[in-house]
């Protein structure tokens, strides 16, 4: 555990006490009967929060094994306390790391690392952490104290290896990269332990505030609807998507525009589009725009502001095709029309080329790339986003004054106020094409009923994913298709009403 920062009025050894005090109680309701605690600790903070834990076991006559990365020293101040104290409690069995075998009962504290590390474990380290996946395999229960050991706690990078924990118990706060894959995918259960740091203290640490995304978040942010209440009140979208050959792209968005409460949905395009998409729903309004070569003409741009006038969001992208005309006719689009707005795909690929394009908006926008499309915006490495997908989102959200929804495992939103909320919800059996259209028209559908950028960010992003779990039940993972998340949305709104 850390110190405590100066000023805070909590010592550095309390919070040690008290971390060492929630991993042990971890470690004593996973504890088999017959079973020992066996810890791993390094020579660190973490290793202290182990050595703690090791000695308030024993000291409720539970067996304890302690192995230690380091015998020799030196170690730090507040390490050498809590091993003073470890030892004139009487814990006798001191064991080499590697001679450590599981038995049918055991429970496995890792407390090699904690936050901070930066590069990839080696020597002794590595091979303990490689140890203890053999002492999972055998059949022991592995806790890590506050994160996995070689899991980056702000990124979630793994560090070459890393622990694979059945339970992490980590302190004062969620770290990032609990929740943010690849090491999600290492901390297993996460228990956020309370162990009294004072706020003034986490708020020097904390950097940018980011939150994991709850169900009552979600909820929250959804209108309740009025018993006396009409097609009106829950606003009009208009829909900007779709050309020749992507006609699937436009049906997908409005679709989900509608199933996401708004009262009227209206897609504009070329004759070809309209009369594919509207086949797809009864319930759709259309805006015809004369033919054409492209999906969108600059000469198009005088019907589009003027149909964008009366309605309440804007969705703008899916399918549109590229090319200058198409970038002429966003950037007089983005210029005028001053209703909140959706950029998705193409609307990204062109406003990569210009991004002033943002800066001149007249309205406020939501953008919804890909890692791909982020990389495009950013002009960084897909690697690098992936690697830091909360910073590069906060970053652009804050540079470029857009609320951005950036898309994949662990969806992230990033508001232009700095805040960052990572979302749970979601599965691999939404990676297929068509699920980011659903995506953007349920945004835009939630804009058009009155809820602020962030609140349709938070609620849409949140229901899109568990529509995706809730199918995922019927489907498979591999059978699940981007129109199946039209079922999972009414199946969402079904079960919060009830």
């Amino acid at each position: 555990m850390d110190a405590a920062a100066p000023g805070c009025g909590v010592s550095s050894l309390e919070l040690m006490e008290r971390a060492g005090a929630a991993v042990a109680h971890a470690a004593r309701r996973s504890l088999k009967p017959g079973g020992r605690v066996l810890i791993f600790c390094g020579t660190g903070n973490n290793g202290a929060d182990g050595l703690v834990a090791a000695r308030l076991l024993h000291d409720q006559g539970i067996r304890v094994v302690v192995s230690m990365l380091d015998k020799a020293g030196p170690y730090g101040t507040d390490f050498e306390v809590n091993l003073s104290r470890l030892h004139q409690s009487g814990v006798a069995q001191w064991k080499t790391p590697l001679e450590l075998r599981a038995m049918p009962g055991d429970v496995v504290v890792d407390a090699l690392f904690g936050t901070g590390l930066s590069r990839p474990l080696r020597g002794p380290a590595l091979e303990i952490v490689s140890h203890l996946k053999v002492l999972r395999h055998e059949g022991a229960r592995v806790i890590s104290a506050d994160v996995p050991s070689g899991i980056d706690s702000d990124s979630g990078e793994v560090q070459g290896v890393a622990v694979h924990a059945d339970q992490t118990v980590t302190f004062a706060m969620l770290k990032p990269g609990l929740v943010s894959f690849p090491g999600a995918d290492c901390a297993g259960a996460i228990e956020v332990a309370d162990i009294g740091m004072p706020a003034a203290a986490i708020s020097t640490i904390a950097g940018p505030q980011r939150f994991l995304l709850e169900e009552s978040d979600a909820r929250g942010a959804v209108h309740v609807r009025a018993q006396a209440s009409h097609k009106g009140t829950y606003g009009h979208v208009l829909v900007l998507a779709g050309s020749p050959g992507m006609t699937g792209a436009a049906s997908l968005c409005a679709r989900a525009a509608l199933k996401s409460g708004a009262g009227l949905v209206t897609i504009q395009g070329r004759p070809e589009v309209m009369t594919s998409v509207m086949q797809t729903a009864p319930e759709l309004l259309g805006a015809m725009l004369p033919e054409g070569r492209g999906a969108y003409e600059p000469s198009d741009v005088a019907s589009i502001v003027e149909a964008a006038k009366t309605r309440q969001a804007i969705v703008i992208g899916p399918g549109i095709g590229r090319g200058n005309r198409a970038k002429e006719v966003m950037r007089s689009v983005l210029a005028q029309v001053a209703a909140p707005m959706v950029l998705d795909a193409d609307a990204l690929n062109i406003v990569a080329e210009e991004l002033a394009m943002l800066k001149d908006a007249k309205a406020a926008l939501v953008i919804t790339p890909h890692p791909k499309e982020m990389a495009r915006l950013s002009g960084l490495s897909v690697e690098h986003i992936q690697k830091n997908r909360m910073h590069v989102a906060h970053d652009f959200a804050l540079t470029h004054s857009v609320t951005v929804v950036l898309k994949g495992a662990r969806t992230v939103i990033a508001l232009p106020s700095g805040h960052v909320f990572v979302n749970p919800t979601g599965n691999p059996g939404m990676a297929t094409g068509g699920t980011g259209d659903v995506l953007a028209g349920l945004l835009g559908g939630l804009l058009a009923q009155g809820l602020t950028p962030r609140d349709a960010a938070v609620a849409g992003v949140y229901v899109h994913g568990l529509a995706g779990d809730l199918m995922v039940e019927h489907t498979g993972q591999q059978g699940l298709i981007a129109s199946d998340l039209l079922t999972g949305i009414e199946r969402v709104w079904a079960q919060w009403h009830r």
